[in-house]
């Protein structure tokens, strides 16, 4: 040993864009997951709903509006991973998480 020595220091960071885990917007279901790349979403509420897809860095890679109780997303394209789908009525949210293969 030549007297130097290592440290690891685990910080935890402020993510102001980070998604969380909202209530609020209940009776959604997202369909199937794990998916290949269609994505359905079905909601009991109905009315003008958004819907933003966010990968594992956080990045958006798709955004969708839709009225009525259900609607399809293709994700064909993006990378394999983990993605949070935030659903939205415009006053109230929640946010899923999907399996892409």
């Amino acid at each position: 040993s030549n007297g130097n020595a290592w440290a690891v220091r685990l910080a935890q960071f402020y993510r102001p864009n980070a998604i969380g885990e909202l209530p609020g917007l209940e009776g959604i279901s997202l369909s199937p997951n794990p998916t290949a790349g269609l994505l359905h979403i079905r909601t009991e509420a109905s009315g003008n709903m958004t819907v933003e897809v966010f990968n594992a860095l956080g990045a958006k890679v798709r955004t969708a509006n839709f009225t009525g109780n259900s609607t399809s997303l293709d994700l064909t394209g993006n990378a394999a991973g983990i993605y949070s789908v935030r659903i939205s009525d415009g006053k109230n949210n929640t946010v899923q998480r999907i399996a892409l293969q």
